[in-house]
């Protein structure tokens, strides 16, 4: 009979005696945590320096492995024929010798003793007589560990009677080199035409996609909501999680996370340890430092990048990270997008930084097709080249045009002229940015019951014994602290305004070093005077659920731009005070909007001391201004309907999915065409 091969997957089970012959082999297996050890050994013995003499060294151990590997093969196998060789009768031990040399098959060997998955299954073509006798040969990627699953395979072919079937063996590419970084490219591109084959054209696999946050609550928390939008839409999620992390509050939410969504994959990636004599920076923050870290661990990534399965369609990965990525992507010949965790206003200024003029006497930076920008809203480290902040900016944007497009946590409605002018290319003059796709608000990943906490319940129930509109809710995020004289002020302030409150307190810049007590934060007295008006809290609250409450009227924010759009999507008016990075110019967004108003006296949070009479006046203003509540609805009504049917932000979505699933692979494949 004539017409296509059919693609089949035969799991085969495995006999004592057979195991025993694979003993040596499935102890390679835990090769990757042996390589994982001995570049921390030698990293925290000073042995190694650097990602790049991590590579290296890890390269080293990979040629032993190998070697080790290839004695074993001769020695296991002598008498019958080796990995590679045809199958059908026995080589003898000359024979497999000979072959085992050939640069070819020594070559396969390191292609699977760097494989991180080792899954006991092969891919056979099985094809009908008339077929198989007009076709000699087809390439199948057999993704198997060496001789006896083959020929236990071979000694059951009479299962398939009367078919036949051809098994081959992994075709080897043409280039081999030493490279971590190339072995990597090769492994994955094996991986990709084996799915290409595996894959029918009535039928395609979903679209794999891996994504890489960075450090920090705020850089965390779009790629956790982004990964369970795009595993709701039949795509295939991998999350590559960088450990450790630098706050409780992330690890406490990848662990609520991916037991609330065990489909989502998470692929660790431990990161080198920080060296400051290596890799000296101007900074103490520790942020800061495990961005630093981060790009100087991703050339690691490659080989567990490399290994998934099925083979990754796209990668989506932090702006702060995006230079070592684009890289990395371009190497392993991977489409990649950079989620930008800030506004389409900042992304403008971010992406204009090489080309601006910050010396001069002008009051105003000029962004081509946008309204000029105060150099008082730029963060203060644009205006100091030598800061690490400025110089890590200034490498990721450079990267930014190498990327297929940017994901904003925004929506059109909020930012049109921003997104129109970068979408239109008229911002840049000098660099082509990306396709800018707007896709905000983003909702919050849902938790299972038994993973929420007793303490939001309790926030809650206090919150529904309150009128609707009456509470103001005040938080300055998870990156930053007031200082305590100004903790103080704000408390004066609240008790002044008559208002409501739920306060979201933070001592300290990191949450692990957290420890000082809220009567000690407050002054002595505050909590027994404002108990019956008020909630005073430290620690990580799920912010979505406070400002969604009914009882909230106003909230005074620090203006990270995550808590901006949870504002925006429950209509919630801001009394905007940055603090830091980009929040000016988000509070700017906010107030442009007709979001929330912004009081530009008091400057950067911490730059002056705000006394609590200015603080609670300006509570009262936020709260019964009748105007901004108004705009404040209308504006989280406007959000709603980005993600309706056919609204910007699902628009926007579907149009990337759609994509991936029509040309999933393509990219890649036609780089090894």
């Amino acid at each position: 009979m004539g017409g296509r091969p059919k693609s089949c997957c035969l799991k085969l089970k495995w006999s004592s005696s057979e195991a025993k012959l694979l003993s040596d082999d499935v102890l390679l297996s835990s090769h990757s945590i042996r390589w994982g050890v001995l570049v921390f050994l030698a990293a925290k013995s000073r042995f190694i320096k650097d990602a790049e003499e991590a590579a290296e060294f890890q390269n080293f151990i990979i040629c032993v492995e190998m070697l080790i590997a290839a004695v074993g093969h001769l020695y296991a196998f002598s008498y019958k024929e080796y990995v590679g060789a045809n199958i059908g009768g026995s080589c003898g031990f000359t024979g497999s010798l000979a072959h085992a040399l050939k640069l070819n098959d020594f070559y396969h060997d390191t292609v699977h003793q760097m494989e991180l998955e080792m899954e006991m299954e092969m891919l056979v073509e099985i094809t009908h007589c008339h077929y198989h006798s007009t076709m000699d040969r087809k390439l199948v990627f057999c993704d198997t560990k060496f001789l006896s699953l083959l020929t236990t395979f071979r000694d059951n072919y009479t299962i398939l009677s009367p078919l036949t079937f051809s098994v081959m063996d992994t075709m080897t590419p043409l280039l081999v080199s030493p490279k971590i970084i190339d072995a990597s490219r090769l492994i994955l591109e094996l991986k990709i035409l084996t799915s290409r084959m595996a894959n029918s054209d009535n039928h395609r696999m979903p679209p794999h996609i891996a994504l890489f946050p960075s450090a920090g609550m705020g850089h965390l928390m779009p790629f956790l909501r982004l990964a369970a939008l795009l595993s709701s839409h039949n795509c295939t999620i991998t999350l590559i999680t960088p450990t450790p992390t630098v706050s409780a509050a992330e690890s406490t939410h990848l662990t609520t996370f991916f037991s609330s969504h065990p489909h989502i994959r998470r692929l660790h990636f431990p990161i080198l340890p920080f060296d400051s004599s290596s890799t000296p920076i101007n900074t103490d923050d520790p942020f800061f430092i495990r961005w630093s870290q981060i790009s100087q661990s991703l050339p690691l990534l490659s080989p567990l990048l490399s290994s998934l399965s099925p083979p990754l369609s796209v990668v989506l990965s932090d702006f702060a990270a995006s230079m070592s990525f684009s890289q990395l992507a371009d190497h392993l010949s991977i489409p990649y997008y950079v989620v930008f965790s800030s506004s389409a206003r900042f992304l403008s200024l971010f992406a204009s930084l090489p080309s601006l003029n910050l010396g001069g006497i002008e009051d105003y930076v000029e962004i081509p097709d946008l309204h000029p920008l105060p150099k008082s809203s730029l963060p203060p480290p644009f205006f100091n080249p030598n800061h690490f902040f400025t110089s890590f900016a200034l490498s990721n944007v450079q990267s930014f045009p190498k990327a297929k497009g940017m994901f904003l946590n925004t929506f059109e409605e909020f930012e049109m002229e921003t997104i129109t002018a970068l979408n239109n290319g008229r911002v840049l003059s000098a660099m082509k940015l990306p396709h800018v796709i707007p896709i905000g608000p983003l909702e919050p990943f849902k938790v299972e019951n038994g993973e929420k906490s007793e303490k939001g319940s309790d926030y809650l129930m206090w919150l529904d014994g309150q009128s609707d509109g009456s509470v103001v809710y005040v938080s300055f995020g998870s990156r930053t602290a007031m200082s305590k004289e100004q903790i103080r002020e704000i408390g004066n302030g609240l008790e002044r305004s008559g208002c409501a409150f739920f306060w979201v307190l933070k001592g300290s810049k990191v949450d692990k070093e957290d420890t000082v007590g809220i009567e000690e934060l407050l002054g002595e007295g505050f909590v027994e005077r404002t108990k019956s008006r008020g909630v005073a809290v430290k620690g990580w609250v799920e912010q979505e659920e406070i400002l969604s409450h009914p009882a909230i009227g106003g909230f005074v924010s620090h203006c990270g731009w995550n808590s901006v759009m949870e504002a925006a999507r429950h209509g919630v008016p801001v009394l905007a005070w940055p603090i830091h990075g980009d929040q000016k110019v988000n509070a700017e967004v906010a107030e442009t909007a007709g979001l929330g108003m912004w009081v530009r006296e008091w400057g950067w949070g911490g730059e002056r001391l705000v006394r609590g009479e200015e603080v609670g006046e300006k509570i009262r203003e936020m709260m019964s201004d009748e105007k901004l509540r108004r705009r404040g609805r209308e504006i989280g009504e406007e959000a709603r309907k980005a993600w309706e049917q056919s609204g910007s932000s699902q628009k926007a979505l579907m149009e990337f999915i759609d994509e991936l699933k029509h040309t999933n692979l393509a990219g890649v494949e036609a780089n090894i065409a």
